[in-house]
């Protein structure tokens, strides 16, 4: 989840450091009295020019707040400001010449100036390493007082007010693509989507005919492996291109049958032309099977113009007791493109567990 901060106070900064995935510091020096106040908020009272000059200030308390501070600010000519229900803290709009009082409060351990920050945080330095000090993410609001955004996570806490949501999973556009074989034809040839593959299929370690061997496209069914001759374990591949997609689903029944758990083939894929390969199903035989499959390749494998599919028998499937084994793929759909997202204002109510990809604005 990304997070911006639009022209918030350090006092909301603070909060979402604390309670989300973001760390914030913040810096402050004893004054004379003993009570710790920042730089900025001492030269006000050091200046004394404008005693009834109202200073936006945050106080920190050595223990909760009771109800005995609740109107503590009004008290000394000024306004409340936020208060939270979990942290020591909270933020108020005093006169400047209030101050020195209310530093000798024994139950205030900081009172530091809630200066307006603005900071844009769409992605952490280097994933919550701490930034140097001289990049975009570290700035500071005073002296005496600096904001670093370690990520760009703000999780959801009661002491957070997020005024509204931005939803960025929202299709803007969408250039769909199909590539199929449906194997109504005996044929490796087959395009029964709107684009073409690269090539037709192709076997390894039999005749290259669809018709006959141990490679063939079965009536009724589709491309399956026979390995009944004992020898070189076959193999069936296709190619496509798959570049420039920002996603792609490949689906397809797969159905074998072998007398034997020791009966075994692979479905797998590869992004380089076949240099390497990643498995997407593990078959064993083990009586009947068949059964449909769809699988994101995105999480498996770049989409490049190199893409192959390959079916492939790694032990077995030799027609035991006469009987016959094969495994293969039938109805074979592969779905890709390029989906733009948009980003727009969530209405409904905002939750913890919403998922997506969000920009919050507090």
């Amino acid at each position: 989840m990304k997070s911006t901060i639009v022209k918030s106070t350090l006092a909301t900064a603070v909060a979402a450091a604390i309670f989300g995935t973001g760390s914030y510091a913040v810096a402050a020096k004893p004054d004379s009295t003993g009570a710790t106040v920042s730089s900025a908020i001492e030269a006000v009272i050091e200046d004394g020019k404008n005693g009834a000059e109202l200073v936006d200030v945050i106080v920190v308390y050595k223990t909760p707040p009771g109800l005995a501070d609740k109107d503590l600010p009004e008290k000394l000519g000024g306004k409340s400001g936020r208060e939270f229900e979990s942290l020591r803290m909270r933020s108020m709009r005093i006169p400047a010449k209030a101050i020195t009082a209310l530093s000798k409060n024994p139950n205030i351990t900081l009172i530091a100036e809630d200066a307006p920050v603005s900071m844009s945080a769409g992605s952490a330095n280097k994933t919550a390493r701490k930034p140097q000090s001289v990049i975009d993410g570290l700035f500071n609001v005073s002296p005496n007082v600096g904001v670093a955004v370690l990520d760009s996570g703000v999780g959801m806490h009661k002491d957070l007010n997020v005024l509204k949501r931005m939803d960025c999973t929202l299709p803007g556009g969408t250039d769909a693509q199909n590539l199929g074989d449906d194997f109504n034809v005996r044929a490796y040839s087959n395009n029964d989507g709107s684009q073409t593959w690269s090539g037709s299929w192709q076997e390894t370690d039999d005749d290259g005919s669809p018709l006959t061997g141990q490679v063939i496209v079965y009536p009724g069914w589709g491309v399956e492996i026979w390995n009944t001759d004992g020898g070189s374990l076959e193999t069936v591949r296709r190619t496509a291109n798959l570049a420039g997609a920002n996603y792609a689903t490949l689906s397809f029944n797969s159905y074998s049958y072998g007398v034997y758990n020791t009966d075994k083939a692979v479905i797998e894929v590869s992004d380089d032309g076949g240099s390497t390969w990643v498995a997407l199903e593990n078959i064993t035989g083990g009586g009947w099977k068949n059964q449909p499959r769809s699988y994101n390749l995105g999480d498996y494998i770049d989409l490049t113009s190199q893409f192959v599919l390959r079916l492939r028998v790694t032990q077995g499937f030799l027609g035991d007791y006469g009987y016959e084994e094969f495994v293969g793929m039938d109805q074979i759909s592969l779905d890709y493109g390029v989906t733009a997202n948009t980003c727009q204002e969530m209405n409904s109510a905002i939750t913890a567990n919403t998922g997506g990809e969000y920009f919050d604005k507090f």
